[in-house]
């Protein structure tokens, strides 16, 4: 994914699907309706970045807002 192909996740939307120690497996889920522009292409190559950088090479990707952000809100509403 790069920002010619970003894409857009929505809430629940898988973002990654990681394979533990134990053969079980972990899914990171998106909790926004954003535009993902880039994949960690490092943190795939070397998945304990996630465990022993997270703040800086061990993230997963970037997720940009889709119009305003923070999002407003009226009467209740998430306007986006």
């Amino acid at each position: 994914v790069n920002n010619k192909n970003s894409t857009t996740v929505k809430p629940n939307d898988e973002i990654s699907r990681m394979k533990l120690c134990d053969g079980t497996f972990c899914v990171a889920r998106s909790c926004v309706h954003r535009k993902l522009v880039e994949i960690n292409e490092r943190s795939l190559k070397n998945p304990s970045l996630l465990e022993t950088d997270p703040l800086l090479d061990g993230y997963l990707g970037i997720i940009v807002p889709l119009g305003s952000f923070p999002p407003n809100i009226d009467s209740g509403k998430v306007n986006q």
